[in-house]
């Protein structure tokens, strides 16, 4: 059961904070706000931008690997994984009605890269892409984990060779 005056109050205190992060660009910010609030179990959900601040935690997330790898590092086959399963989310984007026209320009770069990521690191057909898509349809529209770990073992032993 919530305390919903405890609420109110994080709210009043906290979603101007956000506010300003958000329309500052600040969204590094705004991201380790939405992580602390998520992990207190504060009403983040309530936040007019929290599908856009969720999606902007799989963005850094993603140039944070990226970062890594650019730098050197060895990823995994999970760093890979997680790379291609983040793809497939962020590629979902462009269609979700969860965001504003605004806020899908902001994500109109991410989906171009992680499309590009498909074709060139991933070396998805057009095939392949719609038996991912067929897949999903039978989980309610997303591409399992699963379904990606399966492809990145796959494209693992061919990277290798």
């Amino acid at each position: 059961k919530r305390d919903a005056q405890a609420d109110y109050v994080w709210q009043q205190e906290n979603f101007p904070i956000l506010n300003e992060l958000y329309e500052q660009g600040k969204y590094k910010e705004m991201v380790e706000m939405y992580d602390k609030a998520y992990e207190e179990d504060r009403p983040i959900h309530n936040w007019e931008h929290w599908e856009f601040c969720s999606a902007m935690v799989l963005l850094l997330d993603i140039e944070e690997t990226l970062a890594r790898e650019q730098a050197g590092e060895e990823l995994t086959s999970w760093d890979y994984e997680d790379l291609l399963y983040m793809g497939f989310r962020v590629d979902d984007y462009e269609e979700s009605t969860a965001y504003s026209e605004e806020e899908k320009e902001i994500l109109a770069p991410y989906i171009a890269m992680v499309r590009e990521d498909f074709k060139t690191r991933w070396q998805l057909t057009e095939e392949e892409l719609a038996q991912f898509q067929k897949k999903a349809e039978k989980n309610y529209g997303y591409v399992s984990y699963d379904m990606v770990a399966d492809y990145i073992e796959d494209w693992m032993e061919r990277k290798d060779k």
